[in-house]
């Protein structure tokens, strides 16, 4: 069980679970659903063959500028509906590049951590929580109105900045978009925007 831990701990800290829009050669609307220091999964409603080469143009919340990569499609997964997934391997990282994704990483992992602490003391009465990024703020972690006032007043304290949630709520059209991954990125984009 231990050794099952460590792998999926070790996986965590190579990919992590995002939203991020993101332009490839040219058209936007596209998602990147999950990120690593050396590719992407996109979804998609475009159609790609394996081993083509595409641009992709997105932004990381610790970051005010775009990454822009090439990359190349080494998967293809289908599903249901018009969207279509890709697992997309970088290529030609220059070591800039590399520097921008690896801060992009330490920094997730740290606010990852930090909001941990925090969801361990708002959820203290409840030990069968399991907190990992494609957690429901709502339906897995059951945040209610008042443990959000909570959550922001602990969130203030760990990170010593205000932090207004109803935006993040508010931002959010799909209340199943209200993940813990997106918690990370809306508190990294804050933290950033600070220093």
């Amino acid at each position: 069980m231990e050794a099952a831990k460590n792998q999926t701990d070790s996986w965590e800290e190579k990919r992590v679970s995002t939203r991020y829009p993101c332009d490839i050669d040219g058209f936007n609307k596209q998602l990147i659903r999950n990120l690593s220091r050396e590719g992407a999964y996109l979804d998609t409603d475009k159609n790609y063959q394996l081993n083509q080469e595409l641009s992709l143009d997105f932004v990381l919340p610790t970051e005010a500028d775009s990454v822009k990569v090439q990359g190349r499609i080494v998967r293809r997964i289908e599903r249901d509906g018009d969207r279509r997934g890709y697992g997309v391997q970088f290529q030609g990282l220059d070591k800039e590049l590399q520097r921008r994704l690896d801060g992009y990483f330490v920094t997730n992992q740290e606010v990852f951590g930090k909001l941990e602490e925090v969801f361990q003391e708002v959820l203290s009465d409840n030990d069968d929580v399991d907190f990992h990024r494609e957690a429901s703020i709502i339906n897995d972690l059951s945040i209610d109105s008042l443990k959000v006032a909570e959550l922001s007043i602990l969130l203030e304290q760990k990170f010593e900045q205000s932090f207004f949630l109803s935006d993040w709520f508010t931002c959010k059209d799909d209340p199943q978009e209200l993940t813990v991954a997106s918690l990370v990125d809306y508190v990294t984009k804050k933290t950033r925007t600070v220093h």
